[in-house]
């Protein structure tokens, strides 16, 4: 996906993006400028974190400021000029204030509720809103929850100056909300240090590894299922689920053995995957998981729900726990095979570098300047 295909004519010259959109708008950005960012998200952790710490890493030359709901200490703070807290009331009220003290050139909104709060009304800078995977999609929600999320995305859409998405998938739903949205792709990136510690093995005994947190979205139910099915036509693994959630789910995947680790750090994360046969991702909907990008990078075995984030890639995909256990076992009980998925993840994590990251960033911040004018 590139801008391109979108609809928008780019330039991008060393240090500076230029970006010309389809109104003749014209915009530059350089490291002397320190063009100001201000990330806003009510959903600080797990792999939204992630992302956000690569984002910033990725763009060292603009200043980059938090307003998040969360834990300040969770963010190294040589990352960002500034962290800001919020609290559970107030939140719209706050955003509103902080844009007003902070005067930054763009406001980069993360996920859903920072996405309602931030686009009730017109803000004092331009919005780029990124989803992460929208609310909307087929999942977890009933079927009037996802109209309702639908009705207010497309509400919200007449504050949001762009849209910045993940996947193809993501683009198309974008466009759905709003025909004219600006649309720009920031592709998720691992930055795992895979050789510092090694790449991929097979581990001894077959173990089967989940990341994520233990709540709808990532359907944790699915992973039980399939842990059921496995065992009803005879075979079995150790069980892993890397995160932590909700009670429920988890006291049910507890109970079929599952080991749920609760949050890792990236170099724990890793170090579980290194020892896993298959990377196994059951969400039900997604922008695109973090999680599969750092098992690509260590080069294990990827097998993913087929959820439409996924359609664009060939990663091998599944639509039910029988199909899962059936997959899964043919992978482990042939080495073959399990090589050949391993190189597919390997090709997979190939295709995205740390330099695109920068120029799609720089670019999504240039474009929401631009359509703000």
């Amino acid at each position: 996906m590139n801008l391109e295909d979108l609809g928008h004519d780019v330039t991008v010259s060393g240090p500076a993006t230029r970006v010309v959109t389809s109104s003749g708008h014209n915009v530059a950005m350089s490291e002397a400028e320190r063009f100001r960012v201000l990330h806003v998200t009510l959903a600080y952790g797990g792999g939204l974190r992630t992302a956000l710490q690569r984002y910033i890493a990725a763009t060292p030359h603009l200043e980059h400021h938090l307003l998040i709901a969360g834990v300040e200490e969770e963010f190294p703070p040589a990352d960002v000029a500034s962290v800001r807290l919020v609290g559970e009331r107030g939140r719209r009220r706050a955003i509103v204030e902080r844009v007003a003290e902070l005067a930054p050139d763009v406001v980069h909104v993360h996920s859903s509720w920072a996405g309602f709060f931030a686009r009730r009304g017109p803000l004092s800078a331009p919005v780029l809103y990124q989803p992460h995977g929208f609310a909307f999609e087929p999942g977890a929600r009933s079927g009037p929850a996802r109209a309702a999320f639908r009705a207010v995305e497309r509400w919200a859409a007449r504050h949001t100056d762009a849209f910045a998405v993940l996947t193809p998938h993501e683009g198309r739903l974008a466009h759905g909300l709003d025909a004219s949205a600006s649309v720009v792709p920031i592709e998720n990136l691992t930055d795992l240090d895979v050789g510092l510690h090694g790449g991929w093995s097979p581990p001894a005994r077959p173990r089967i590894t989940m990341v994520g947190r233990v709540t709808g979205q990532k359907d944790p139910e699915f992973f039980a299922r399939t842990i059921e099915a496995a065992r009803a036509a005879g075979w079995d693994a150790e069980w892993t689920w890397v995160g932590a959630g909700d009670d429920e789910p988890t006291a049910r995947l507890r109970d079929l053995g599952v080991d749920v680790t609760g949050w890792l750090d990236p170099a724990g994360v890793a170090e579980v995957l290194r020892a896993t046969t298959v990377y196994f991702h059951t969400a039900c909907y997604e922008g695109f998981a973090m999680s599969i990008l750092d098992a690509a990078a260590v080069g294990t075995p990827v097998v993913a729900r087929d959820i439409a984030c996924l359609s664009d890639t060939d990663l091998s995909k599944v639509r039910t726990p029988e199909a899962a256990a059936h997959v899964l076992r043919g992978l482990i009980e042939n080495a073959d095979a399990l090589t050949a998925e391993a190189g597919r993840s390997a090709t997979f994590h190939a295709a995205r570098r740390p330099e695109q990251l920068t120029q799609q960033l720089d670019t999504a911040y240039a474009l929401t300047v631009a359509r703000a004018r």
